[in-house]
């Protein structure tokens, strides 16, 4: 079960640091991961994070942590039409945020909301919830990691990206690998 926590810390940390990263994962037992190799961002500008005051930097050091993260499990970038699978998040660095769920928002089937507390609908202050949805029709989320952290505003800026380094690793620290970790 993921809960919510997740979204939470990653703006949470990108935002200024936290302590103590709380992370909860989920996937579906359907999905052979040793079938998926490449990867792309779901709509690839503009991944959710809902929040304004999430700046513009943490958007994109969390964005480069996911991808040094993905890349170091052995999966490699590809255009979206053709990616075995696609990649959403959402960061959230102020008060909570509510959201509808993923499937709802954006014609995802999320077999991973059905289970109670997995799906990221009210996200709070240092949430970082990173969805990973098969790319084939129909698009499902194939895997959800979940972080919280308490955030801290007044760690200095090389804390903060280490923080937000540290969170992203965490979150998908159980994600699949095609690479001895």
């Amino acid at each position: 079960m993921i809960p919510r926590p997740i979204t939470a810390l990653l703006a949470l940390l990108a935002l200024g640091g936290c302590s103590g990263i709380e992370v909860n994962t989920a996937r579906d037992p359907s999905t052979d991961f040793s079938a998926i190799w490449t990867w792309a961002w779901y709509e690839s500008v503009n991944n959710e994070a809902p929040d304004p005051d999430l700046s513009e930097l943490a958007r994109r050091r969390i964005k480069n942590c996911i991808q040094d993260e993905l890349e170091a499990r052995g999966y490699s970038w590809g255009p979206a039409d053709k990616a075995d699978m696609l990649i959403k998040w959402v960061a959230v660095a102020g008060p909570s945020v509510e959201l509808a769920p993923v499937g709802f928002r954006f014609g995802i089937d999320d077999p991973l909301a059905k289970t109670a507390g997995t799906g990221p609908s009210n996200l709070s202050e240092g949430s970082l919830v990173i969805d990973i949805i098969g790319n084939k029709v129909p698009r499902k989320i194939i895997w959800r990691g979940v972080a919280e952290a308490t955030v801290n505003r007044s760690l200095p800026d090389e804390e903060r990206q280490r923080r937000i380094q540290e969170a992203v690793s965490k979150t998908l620290r159980n994600f699949p690998s095609h690479k001895p970790m």
